[in-house]
């Protein structure tokens, strides 16, 4: 007799007329006799609109907090080191020179 498989899943994403779809068969064995292959397939839109929100936000956000944060790096810099007071005189003498 032929050996078959006890289980083998097979998972596809396809796109077809733009829309996205998941589809998986898995062979159904009753002892040695293959009686057939069951095959589902669901639509993958209730995935894709919110996985489209994250990219939306992760594409404004990312770039909106990294300048936020190197707006309060440079600001909080300029605050912790101000000019020293020997560079308005060290100014003044090459002036006159």
């Amino acid at each position: 007799m032929r050996e078959h498989p006890r289980k083998i899943t097979l998972v596809i994403d396809a796109i077809a007329n733009d829309a996205a779809n998941r589809c998986a068969w898995e062979a159904k064995v009753l002892g040695d006799r293959l009686l057939g292959y069951l095959q589902i397939a669901a639509s993958l839109e209730d995935v894709e609109a919110p996985l489209q929100q994250v990219r939306l936000f992760l594409a404004i956000g990312v770039p909106v907090t990294l300048g936020a944060i190197a707006l309060t790096g440079w600001l909080l810099g300029g605050a912790a080191m101000p000019d020293p007071p020997c560079l308005s005189t060290v100014t003044a003498i090459c002036r006159r020179c």
